[in-house]
């Protein structure tokens, strides 16, 4: 019975439905990834986690917040998912809005009670991640929104700020801007 439940709530043929789940390490994954809010709902009522972790440590949030899934990440959190929850290495929802470009996802973060200056286990804070990636305009946001442009990271992976990353990675387009923010403040 909650099969076909399941099954007509993810609006999939019963064999694309099983495909499908191979890739996800369970159901909440797979809705969160899909958008698929009435699954997340009925899985909850049937006491599936909000806050199962996959084999990165990655929770049904985190994985709503890269796909970009706004109504996903709406569901989550009103059925209790922890925005501050830490993959196996640090990274919060927050660090995964900023390295995948999702300015929506990040809003909703932010409003949820995520800081903008969180810090992973590197010490890496949502601007070490979009500056990484020569994400310009997240880089820039985050700036907005107060974010410390003169964060530093942990020695052991020598990478002291995120001009020093977008600098090693080659984003001219990040090493000028946040070299300009650094000039306006002389």
């Amino acid at each position: 019975m909650h099969f076909l439940t399941l099954s007509l709530s993810l609006s999939l043929p019963p064999l694309i439905f099983f495909f499908h789940w191979s890739l996800f390490s369970d159901r909440m994954h797979y809705a969160a990834a899909y958008n698929k809010v009435d699954a997340i709902e009925t899985l909850a009522t049937l006491g599936a986690s909000v806050e199962a972790l996959d084999n990165d440590s990655v929770t049904p949030l985190m994985m709503a917040v890269q796909m970009g899934q706004i109504a996903a990440m709406d569901a989550l959190h009103r059925e209790g998912a922890d925005v501050h929850a830490k993959d196996k290495d640090g990274v919060q929802s927050i660090h995964f809005a900023a390295a995948y470009d999702q300015f929506e996802a990040l809003n909703k973060l932010l409003m949820y009670g995520c800081d903008v200056d969180s810090r992973d286990d590197d010490g890496w804070t949502p601007l070490f991640w979009a500056a990484g990636n020569g994400l310009t305009f997240m880089v820039t946001k985050l700036y907005n929104l107060g974010a410390d442009i003169d964060a530093t990271g942990n020695d052991e992976i020598n990478i002291a700020s995120p001009l020093k990353l977008a600098q090693k990675q080659g984003h001219e387009d990040v090493t000028r801007l946040i070299k300009s923010w650094h000039l306006e403040e002389l």
